[in-house]
């Protein structure tokens, strides 16, 4: 998987079949973010930012 974090602690997000995701390097696997599939690009980026984190958008995913 390629949209691993990388050493500069930047969380990688995507919207995976609708719902926002988190990659987690510890679990090695997407998580979903407690955000409603409706959120923008802007709400995630707010979202984080107001905890301190920052994020890189990755190409969105459509499984299934």
């Amino acid at each position: 998987m390629t949209d691993h974090n990388d050493a500069t602690d930047v969380l990688a997000v995507a919207r995976i079949q609708g719902q926002w995701h988190a990659w987690s390097a510890a679990l090695d696997e997407w998580l979903p973010i407690p955000l409603t599939a409706e959120a923008t690009d802007r709400d995630v980026e707010q979202f984080y930012a107001a905890r301190g984190i920052s994020i890189r958008m990755a190409e969105s995913r459509h499984t299934g």
